[in-house]
């Protein structure tokens, strides 16, 4: 996974589309890039089409093909549901007809997270891939970036490929003062990502609200930390 060549070919193996309809019914959005439409850092631009072809042009240049197969282990777990267990089985069809093998690793909670974390993690070296799922909804998507995807992260996913580059971006991008200065990096730190498809997002799932007509709140529908609670009210009912 150090080859660009290679992780890119993973992402323009995977049929998002097709995988966020399959999972969620029609209520999941396919993703190109980490922040939704809307979010700071969002760019309609970034992210790779599916296209099987470039995939196994790409996976070629690295050396690989159905003759000669790229053998990955994609680390999974059923702590979720089902719908991970399903993804991961159709991500597995659509990168081994492009010339990887991928072997899914279904762990439980405590394999899963305690493999998924560390910044020295051991157990992480015998895995290629992870599914999981990414932060978002902070006060802004910066804030997100760096809780979740930087190089100096509060919880540190041992699967994302962090570069001397990365942590110097990290460094300007922390030091901005203005909202406009945070929007332009929060832009630039996620082309970075993407561009060099360190994380490949492929659906979200929005959340839903039912309340009470008399109850006027946004709470849950204004992301994880944004909520309101002292504009929040109830009418006499």
């Amino acid at each position: 996974m150090n080859n660009k060549n290679v992780r890119e070919a993973v992402e323009y193996a995977i049929n998002k589309e097709a995988i966020t309809k399959a999972i969620g019914h029609g209520l999941y959005k396919t993703l190109k890039s980490l922040p939704w439409e809307g979010e700071m850092g969002y760019d309609p631009t970034m992210g790779r089409d599916y296209n099987p072809a470039k995939a196994k042009e790409l996976m070629a240049a690295a050396g690989y093909s159905a003759a000669n197969p790229c053998k990955v282990n994609l680390l999974t777990t059923n702590a979720f549901g089902p719908d991970p267990i399903d993804a991961c089985t159709a991500v597995k069809q659509q990168l081994d007809a492009v010339g990887f093998e991928v072997t899914i690793d279904q762990a439980d909670a405590g394999r899963f997270f305690g493999t998924a974390y560390g910044k020295d993690n051991i157990p992480a070296a015998d895995q290629d891939l992870l599914w999981y799922f990414a932060g978002g909804c902070d006060t802004n998507y910066l804030q997100t970036y760096v809780r979740w995807f930087s190089t100096n992260p509060f919880t540190y996913v041992s699967y994302m490929g962090r570069t001397a580059e990365q942590a110097a971006m990290d460094v300007q991008a922390m030091g901005v003062t203005t909202m406009d200065e945070q929007v332009v990096w929060c832009g630039k730190l996620m082309h970075y990502i993407i561009d060099n498809a360190l994380c490949i997002p492929v659906y979200g799932f929005p959340g839903y609200v039912i309340q009470q007509k008399w109850v006027h709140s946004t709470q849950y529908t204004t992301g994880f930390t944004r909520w309101q609670t002292e504009i929040v009210w109830m009418e006499k009912h």
